[in-house]
């Protein structure tokens, strides 16, 4: 919370996390670390480190997404970074695939659905 961004620079790091580091042909940050951010523990399958993950789990979500309950065509390796006012970063290494939306609007019948805006994407990959 409170962290300023543009939408490059939040893909930027996404981009840096799903290629494991590599930036430009340079390791800039270790891929085991940054890939236990994106990784679950045997505790909680679906929280990496500041991401909530697709993974199977023993118990509901505790954030407030339609994302994992809904049937959703997403992979198994999505990961999603969400901030206050629907900031969001997705993250789908083997789609090859970062996303970033930085706001949404819920309309009063129409509530923001994160399956659905990903749905869209999924269609055509």
């Amino acid at each position: 919370t409170g962290a300023c961004v543009t939408a490059r620079g939040f893909a930027c790091a996404g981009e840096l996390i799903r290629r494991g580091g590599i930036w430009r042909g340079e390791e800039l940050a270790d891929a085991y670390a940054l890939g236990e951010a994106i990784r679950g523990s045997f505790v909680e399958p679906r929280a990496g480190f500041g991401f909530w993950l697709a993974a199977p789990s023993r118990q509901p979500m505790s954030f407030d997404s339609d994302l994992w309950r809904a049937q959703s065509p997403a992979p198994i390796d999505l990961a999603m970074a969400a901030g206050n006012g629907g900031q969001r970063l997705y993250i789908a290494p083997s789609r090859a695939l970062v996303v970033v939306q930085l706001t949404h609007t819920d309309t009063p019948g129409a509530p923001w659905s994160d399956a659905q805006f990903l749905s869209l994407l999924w269609a055509d990959l």
